[in-house]
């Protein structure tokens, strides 16, 4: 199954909170497919805080109106910088549209790095969200994204469905 077959498997029908990536990983692993740095990060920092646990984290995620979606649709990780940072240009006004389509309350970028572009399609969207940018939570950042999490967390608990 290709990535965002399995990314729509989570798509919830109303998206409260939207974290963007950059991209999903060349390797393969994918945090849909539970297998990717990503993926275990989020649900050690997210799941106890969101949802009281881990367990069936993708599931409670997709039921409490959280997703994620990556800038650039397709694997950029591995790509030279000048060429990754073309391609995250290039790809502002397709998240602009998804975006819109959404109409989310709260946008996270889940990487400093691309807080820039993810701000520019959240303009260009003319969806009135809450914008927010973390750290990636991986490559030793993770205490960084838990710090801001343990911020946005009344916040988050705020906008996202209760599981009950």
């Amino acid at each position: 199954m290709k990535i965002e077959e399995v990314r729509r498997i989570y798509r919830p029908d109303d998206i409260r909170v939207l974290f963007v990536g950059e991209s999903a990983p060349k390797s393969g692993k994918f945090f849909y497919k539970a297998d990717s740095q990503m993926y275990q990060h989020m649900e050690r920092i997210l799941g106890p805080k969101l949802f009281g646990c881990s367990e069936n984290f993708l599931e409670n995620f997709k039921v409490a109106g959280c997703y994620l979606d990556d800038l650039v649709l397709r694997p950029i990780n591995k790509t030279p910088g000048h060429e990754r940072k073309q391609q995250c240009e290039r790809s502002i006004p397709d998240l602009a549209n998804r975006i819109s389509d959404y109409n989310p309350r709260i946008v996270i970028s889940l990487l400093k790095k691309i807080e820039v572009y993810v701000k520019r399609a959240v303009c260009q969207s003319n969806v009135d969200v809450t914008f927010y940018a973390t750290y990636f939570p991986g490559n030793g950042q993770q205490q960084k994204f838990q710090r801001d999490i343990e911020c946005l967390l009344p916040i988050l608990l705020h906008n996202i469905k209760s599981l009950s």
